[in-house]
């Protein structure tokens, strides 16, 4: 999946991501900790605190940090390391930084990309346009090959005999 780590991909819709609230997501096969700072901006790392491992979305959004509930590490929106109670500022090894990700608030959804992106956001004008209506659904799990989801979603004419 590595080449997909250079595009974007929607993790969330936008109101599933409150401003107080951490949110887990899984990308690609890895754990993501999605949460707003206080201008409202969405955040993305990798769901782990490099001290001991535990997933910051377990933990809480103080000061514009997200703070690592099992020692209260507390982690900036550049995943800095800018807080650890049992030590004075002056102590915080420079290697103490949480794996970041691009993000991005449009149409509705939470996007993220991985690595830099080869290709920009994608245009959905549709999203935009105010006489359309947004239904939400899924996601879904299908236990399939993909080919066999691609077949069954696009061959129309298979649909009347379902």
């Amino acid at each position: 999946p590595e080449k997909l780590y250079a595009c974007w991909h929607p993790v969330a819709y936008t109101e599933g991501v409150k401003p107080d609230e951490p949110f887990s997501v899984k990308l690609l096969g890895e754990m993501l900790v999605i949460w707003r700072t206080g201008d409202g901006l969405p955040r993305a790392m990798k769901d782990l605190c490099i001290h001991r491992g535990t997933a910051l979305s377990l933990g809480t959004i103080t000061d514009d940090c997200i703070v690592c509930p099992y020692h209260g590490w507390r982690y900036n929106a550049e995943g800095t390391c800018v807080l650890i109670p049992q030590t004075d500022s002056l102590h915080i090894p420079v290697k103490a930084r949480a794996t970041t990700y691009r993000c991005m608030e449009r149409y509705g959804l939470i996007w993220v990309a991985m690595a830099d992106p080869v290709y920009p956001m994608p245009e959905i004008p549709e999203l935009e346009d105010t006489s359309w209506q947004v239904i939400h659904a899924g996601p879904y799990d299908w236990p399939c090959d993909s080919s066999r989801q691609v077949e069954n979603f696009t061959d129309f004419g298979h649909f009347p005999w379902l």
